[in-house]
């Protein structure tokens, strides 16, 4: 009795196909695979877009504010510094968001 109910679900597999070849259950797993998946990757360029933002500014006050402890030039350097980590923040936000987009 198996051996039968095996053979007639290998053949409505068989005239399930559709173009691609593969069974229209494997599509509905591929498809809820997939919308997880990008959740979650929605989820990590989320995350991402605070450390483009974040990482460049700090990282700009503390060299601004090493060059000022050594140059003697208080203000100059820590306000040249965040505003460079500013403009990189810009540039790389820019390309996450355009990349995001273009993700299917």
């Amino acid at each position: 009795m198996k051996q039968i109910k095996n053979t007639k679900e290998s053949e409505i597999r068989a005239y399930t196909r559709d173009v691609t070849g593969s069974n229209k259950a494997d599509i509905q797993k591929k498809a809820s695979a997939s919308s997880e998946g990008s959740s979650w990757l929605y989820l990590g360029k989320v995350g991402q877009i605070g450390y483009t933002i974040v990482i460049p500014i700090v990282i700009g006050a503390f060299i601004g504010a090493y060059l000022d402890k050594v140059w003697l030039t208080y203000p100059k350097a820590t306000l040249a510094g965040i505003f460079g980590g500013m403009f990189i923040s810009v540039v790389n936000f820019i390309r996450l968001v355009i990349e995001l987009i273009r993700t299917p």
